[in-house]
């Protein structure tokens, strides 16, 4: 998936023994929940123009991975990553 707001997938690598895969993507610094929990206790806040910004992002990515038939499933703040 080539989007500017989808990450890189680099590839997939499987254990020895096959029972587990992961996926090999390119590194990004924050994901979304462990940027507000610090957000959080330094007293910050996203404005209503951050949040617009993110979800157009999400929303976006969401449409273009919909338009090539892919089905994220797991969409979370763990899996939302922030650069």
């Amino acid at each position: 998936m080539k989007h500017p707001n989808i990450v890189t997938g680099g590839g997939i690598a499987v254990t020895s023994l096959g029972k587990e895969v992961f996926i090999i993507m390119e590194y990004v610094d924050y994901d979304h929940k462990s940027f507000l929990e610090t957000m959080h206790v330094n007293g910050q806040m996203f404005t209503s123009e951050h949040v617009k910004c993110l979800m157009t992002q999400l929303l976006r990515a969401v449409q273009h991975l919909h338009d090539h038939l892919v089905l994220h499933r797991d969409i979370k703040t763990n899996n939302d990553l922030l650069s």
